[in-house]
């Protein structure tokens, strides 16, 4: 119940394992190289900006190298 409404939920739980959030570039590339699908899109929200900036180009690098259509996203509130 949500402000006097019923809403089903429809929610799920996915588990990622292996990822870590202080793992460098080469060990971020390798968790997608080695993810059975690669993801369609990557949006880079923490980190500085020319770390977050060198970590699209070298995705954008691999996802071409491996023909992997991947869109890397850096959100505004994040860049």
């Amino acid at each position: 119940m949500l402000d006097g409404e019923r809403y089903d939920i429809r929610a799920g739980i996915t588990t990622i394992n292996g990822y870590s959030a202080h793992a460098d570039q080469r060990d971020l590339l390798t968790f997608i190289k080695r993810m059975r699908h690669w993801p369609k899109e990557i949006r880079l929200v923490h980190g500085d900006t020319s770390a977050k900036l060198a970590l699209k180009a070298a995705i954008e690098a691999m996802a071409d190298k491996h023909q992997q259509p991947i869109t890397v996203n850096l959100p505004e509130n994040s860049v």
